[in-house]
């Protein structure tokens, strides 16, 4: 059997001149449906990944501040104050502050 034989017992003609095949174009689109079925799917796995690889950087980046502000920290070096010793250059009074003695007794300068 010949196509144009198939095509015009199976499809309409218009008064153009033209012969549609009602099969062929359910059959285009039913494949134009799934090609757009699989092209979404594509898109959206491509979506995910690039979620997920902004929220890895931002992790990275987050993640290297604390490690910068801790390495900050640990570099602070400072000695423990003693709140009974007197230190250089104080002039609250004067040099005539209050001493604390051995024994706990306290001492006028």
């Amino acid at each position: 059997m010949k196509a144009w034989t198939r095509a015009a017992r199976s499809g309409p003609e218009i008064p153009d001149g033209y012969l549609y095949e009602k099969e062929a174009i359910l059959e285009y689109i039913l494949h134009q449906k799934k090609e757009m079925a699989r092209q979404m799917k594509a898109y959206e796995k491509q979506k995910n990944e690039k979620k997920a690889e902004l929220e890895e950087l931002t992790k990275a980046a987050k993640e290297s501040k604390v490690k910068g502000f801790l390495e900050k920290e640990m570099s602070i070096v400072s000695k423990p104050l003693n709140p009974f010793e007197r230190r250089s250059g104080s002039g609250g009074l004067g040099g005539q502050g209050l001493r604390v003695g051995t024994e706990g007794q306290q001492q006028t300068r």
